[in-house]
């Protein structure tokens, strides 16, 4: 009576692993028998950006695509159109500015949050004052990312995101400490009237900005870069004391720089 052998065969193959059995009989040349079955993986991380800066959310979409276990499933310049358009219950994390036109970040994060508790939501912005951290967390972000940063170090914040991590920068931290034990704030040195004067181009990108203007709308007429526009923008609202684009207008209004 011809004997079998059989010897368990597992093999990787690309998509695919291979596994099955080696069978060898007296007198007949081996032949193997094979189960294809899928390859066991994890879950990418899905992402959905939200950014009106269009140079930038193109810049990010490439970065994001390129990395190994991530997805952008889908990119919007404001939060009316993620909210209608972006597959939220497929979406593993939202990455979005806060300063976007229209509908804010905060409420952005704030709604999605409302409606699907289980994404992961990381505000992504140049702004780091005290009352926009605690705005974007109080909305339900777990990471308070600033731009800049370099593509490798966002990428393994939103991974560290995606594993139950938290992203949020030592100074942050040390404001969010401060808030739940009441320390009081390190007093700062006195600034001098002239720090706080706006600077002719300043108040140009103030006129702009209470236009309606985007900030890449703003980089072209002036012909500079996002990143010098970011700049401005960050060093007015400082300057006037302003956490959003309306208040600085406000502001600016009242102190004369506007009509």
């Amino acid at each position: 009576m011809p004997v079998l052998h059989v010897k368990p065969l597992t093999r990787a193959g690309g998509a695919h692993n291979l596994q099955g059995f080696a069978c060898t009989g007296e007198g007949n040349p081996p032949f193997f028998l094979i189960n294809t079955s899928p390859a066991s993986h994890v879950e990418p991380i899905r992402v959905i950006l939200v950014e009106d800066d269009r140079e930038l959310r193109l810049n990010l979409t490439a970065t994001l695509a390129r990395q190994p276990g991530l997805e952008v499933i889908g990119s919007y310049d404001t939060a009316e159109e993620a909210l209608a358009q972006a597959d939220w219950p497929l979406a593993t994390l939202l990455l979005s500015d806060l300063d976007l036109p229209g509908l804010s970040g905060v409420e952005l994060i704030r709604q999605v949050k409302l409606a699907t508790p289980g994404l992961i939501a990381a505000a992504y912005t140049i702004h780091d004052d005290r009352q926009y951290v605690f705005d974007a967390l109080a909305a339900g972000a777990v990471g308070y990312l600033i731009k800049g940063s370099a593509p490798a170090v966002l990428v393994a914040e939103l991974r560290s995101l995606a594993t139950g991590g938290a992203s949020i920068s030592p100074g942050i931290a040390m404001m969010l400490l401060e808030k739940l034990y009441g320390s009081p704030a390190q007093p700062q040195p006195p600034q001098q009237v002239a720090d706080k004067r706006l600077t002719r181009r300043e108040v140009e990108m103030l006129e702009r900005l209470a236009e309606g203007q985007l900030y890449k709308e703003i980089s072209a007429s002036h012909h500079i870069s996002i990143h010098t526009v970011h700049t401005h923008i960050k060093r007015i609202y400082q300057k006037l004391q302003a956490s959003c684009r309306s208040e600085a207008v406000s502001s600016a209004r009242s102190h004369g720089y506007l009509p």
